[in-house]
């Protein structure tokens, strides 16, 4: 056995893996969330927005950090996605009603913020899919009923920084697999600054969906069919009462506009829905711009020699130290767990990232690599 990793490590830079600037912007989001986007209103109501800010949020640190447990502060979080600090740091509307109970946290920690009831709601329950969400990875199709977001919700108090308030959220075995396997590539910016103003929420989410036909065109190449989506199924994304069918065309199209300023990636164009009617229209979207595949499936091939690695330590050493015990941790409680093999993980990290992956590299010091694993 080896000696027990000491903790307290000094603050160094965990930027291990410099990003190359044609991928840095781009995340990977969870599929079910893009095409279910829906049910994230369904069960978040008002707060669905700052739901779904922080659910990419977590992707886009995910990029960094191996082991899904995420510790940060409200002025990182703001930093990252462009909220404001005073804003999420307001009372939530939801008591201002005396009689709602204010929920409280294991250490005692009030949930009273907009950021942090948001985060509190988050953990405690998961996103449900009322149809289901069906999905093939490696030609086997599975259906997911829900999507859990946070195994676990930590808030304390940094009194060293003017009590400045400190987040650790560890996410769900789901959210893991996702990043695996279940995923969509987008751009994190392009999210960002659509969430701006009046009617970004319902700009984000008619962008999310025009990136499901992006992907899945780089995806099925010269097997992929486009897709004619109804002006009826996108209205309800765009800030408009407009109830006939060219006022209908009118509003998608002015919001559909405003994406390309930003995101200039994509056109489309109009389609009378039948022959007989000229009134309904659909819209086709017509991805012009090629992700850098290349260089993300390199990223993604990056990702995957890590954890199956991992998972080879976690077999080959792990269960046979463990195997008249009761108490084993299956592979991603043992992958979360700090306490466990923290410096094998380490080196079986440290090794990857200096491999053909990233030769160009300086040597990664064993330290760096720790604090990211223990969260220092």
């Amino acid at each position: 056995m080896k000696e027990p990793i000491k903790t307290g490590l000094r603050k160094v830079n965990l930027n291990l893996i410099p990003e190359p600037e044609e991928t840095k912007d781009f995340i990977r989001v969870d599929r079910s969330i893009v095409q279910q986007i829906n049910d994230i209103h369904t069960n978040f109501g008002e707060d669905s927005q700052l739901v779904l800010s922080i659910l990419l949020f977590f992707q886009k640190v995910l990029k960094a950090n191996f082991f899904f447990r995420i510790d940060f502060t409200i002025e990182e979080f703001c930093r990252k996605t462009g909220y404001n600090k005073f804003s999420l740091c307001r009372e939530h509307p939801i008591f201002k009603n005396d009689k709602t109970p204010i929920p409280k946290l294991a250490n005692g920690h009030e949930i009273k913020s907009i950021f942090d009831y948001t985060l509190y709601i988050m953990y405690q329950r998961s996103i449900v899919f009322p149809t289901g969400f069906t999905y093939t990875v490696k030609k086997q199709r599975n259906k997911m009923e829900k999507l859990e977001i946070m195994k676990t919700l930590e808030i304390t108090t940094n009194t060293t920084k003017k009590n400045q308030k400190q987040y650790h959220v560890t996410l769900s075995e789901e959210i893991y697999n996702g990043f695996l396997s279940r995923y969509y590539i987008m751009n994190y910016e392009t999210f960002k600054q659509l969430g701006k103003g009046k009617g970004g929420f319902g700009r984000q989410q008619l962008y999310m969906l025009i990136q499901v036909e992006v992907n899945k065109q780089i995806s099925m190449k010269e097997n992929y069919q486009q897709p004619i989506i109804p002006v009826d199924n996108l209205i309800k994304y765009v800030s408009s009462q407009a109830k006939e069918p060219k006022h209908k065309k009118e509003a998608v199209k002015k919001t559909l506009d405003s994406i390309i300023k930003i995101d200039p990636f994509y056109s489309y164009k109009f389609i009378p829905m039948s022959k007989n009617s000229l009134r309904d229209y659909g819209v086709a979207i017509i991805p012009t711009f090629t992700l850098p595949y290349e260089k993300l499936l390199k990223e993604h091939e990056f990702t995957i020699e890590i954890f199956e690695r991992l998972r080879n330590y976690y077999m080959d050493y792990y269960i046979k130290e463990h195997d008249n015990s009761n108490e084993v941790e299956d592979f991603y409680g043992w992958l979360i767990n700090k306490n466990l093999n923290s410096r094998d993980k380490a080196l079986i990290i440290k090794s990857v990232i200096e491999s053909k992956h990233y030769k160009n590299l300086k040597e990664i010091s064993l330290e760096s690599t720790l604090a990211m694993i223990l969260g220092n």
